[in-house]
């Protein structure tokens, strides 16, 4: 039923100082500033051809040329079914003969489509950020902001506080009361006022961005807990990956940005491909707008009927023992094929739950059953058995309904 997300932690633990942003605002003319240095070429795959010159490898073009980004530099690798390990270990000469020829050998393959080419200027240097086909729809990090996120800042929503990161991390400063979350009193791990603080939550480079924020204007109420409203949002301008959204309902988040007692999570993927023709450019970023608007629409509707689930859930009692409750849903898991939920398993969530009564309720519920079971599969070491249990775990709430 609930469970624990860390990709923003990930990204709070591992991003460079120069792709951390302190507020919305910033971040949003980071990016506008990368579009605006930005060019774009169209040109037929077959002319694609690299150079080696003092140890670099740069594309080359009838007048000019450019170096690769680390991640262009994979694209290439990848459009000339080179594999882009083995190529980035040889010397710069003989990688771009490799290149060169791999291409010559695979561009009968791709006649169909030419290569979409994105670069940034900087005076009269160019570096190469993307090699994409024609059919990529491009959406630019800085539209997803002004169109998607800013309206949502107007809703309440904000980025939470996190703690420094890295050794003299920029921007340190003392959290005030602006910056604390409310109903973060009790959760040991939250950011208090006079913490060191610095930015986090909001990131973007040269090939993608990731935005934390939430919502605790209007949380759901379960018994004495408070879920506080919380979202995901990434995109990368160069083809690495989709558009992602994640909506969630969460009990907290500590000062590492890690989500604690996430229930009804929530993603939606938008890919940047177009139709086959020049008009249907841009159509990404209008299907992540409508995806945006229904999402909020449905997340705000779902606060009544999660409210109401809960209820029953915390109020259906499957049985009166320990041993009852456990032989009583096992049978159930087994008729509904949730096979990861064993006797072991179901033992173990009981007992979870019933060290933390206060927080759960009573094991012999659906609810503080489910929230024991989830507790427990955190602390399973691989990944595919812990989401095998907590998807299963989920779906032991319908025993209630």
């Amino acid at each position: 039923m609930s469970k624990n997300l860390y990709q923003a932690s990930h990204q709070w633990a591992t991003r460079p100082d120069d792709e951390r942003f302190e507020n919305v605002q910033g971040m949003h003319q980071a990016c506008l500033a990368y579009a605006k240095s930005a060019r774009t070429a169209t040109v037929p795959f077959e002319s694609l051809r690299v150079e080696a010159d003092d140890g670099e490898i740069y594309l080359t073009g009838k007048s000019n040329r450019a170096k690769f980004s680390h991640y262009a530099f994979g694209q290439i690798c990848k459009s000339s079914s080179s594999p882009a390990e083995f190529v980035r270990a040889l010397p710069a000469t003989l990688a771009s003969q490799v290149i060169n020829n791999r291409l010559k050998n695979v561009s009968d393959t791709m006649e169909k489509y030419d290569s979409r080419l994105l670069f940034h200027t900087d005076n009269d240097n160019m570096l190469c950020r993307a090699i994409t086909s024609e059919l990529y729809d491009r959406t630019w990090n800085h539209d997803i902001i002004r169109l998607g996120i800013f309206p949502m800042l107007e809703d309440g929503w904000r980025v939470p506080p996190a703690r420094p990161a890295l050794m003299n991390q920029k921007g340190v400063r003392k959290a005030t009361i602006d910056d604390i979350l409310p109903n973060q009193g009790d959760f040991g791990l939250s950011v208090k006022v006079g913490d060191d603080i610095a930015p986090a939550g909001l990131y973007a480079s040269d090939h993608d961005m990731f935005a934390f924020l939430v919502n605790v204007d209007t949380p759901v109420s379960i018994g004495d807990r408070a879920l506080m409203r919380g979202m995901f949002v990434r995109n990368s301008e160069v083809g690495d990956g989709c558009l992602i959204i994640n909506w969630f309902f969460m009990d907290n988040v500590c000062g590492n940005h890690i989500c604690w007692g996430v229930t009804d999570h929530k993603e939606i993927r938008v890919k940047h491909i177009a139709g086959e023709g020049k008009q249907d450019q841009g159509q990404t970023l209008n299907r992540a707008l409508d995806r945006f608007e229904i999402e909020c629409r449905k997340q705000e509707a779902a606060q009544g009927e999660l409210e109401h689930k809960f209820s029953l859930a915390k109020k259906y009692q499957i049985a009166a023992t320990k041993t009852e409750t456990i032989e009583a849903v096992f049978k159930y898991a087994k008729s509904k094929g949730l096979l990861s939920l064993t006797k072991n398993v179901l033992t173990a969530g009981y007992d979870m739950c019933e060290d933390h009564k206060d927080w759960y309720g009573s094991p012999r519920s659906a609810f503080g059953l489910v929230s024991g079971i989830t507790e427990y599969s955190q602390s399973i070491p691989y990944a595919g058995a812990r989401h095998a249990i907590d998807a299963h775990a989920g779906k032991l709430m319908e025993i209630a309904f």
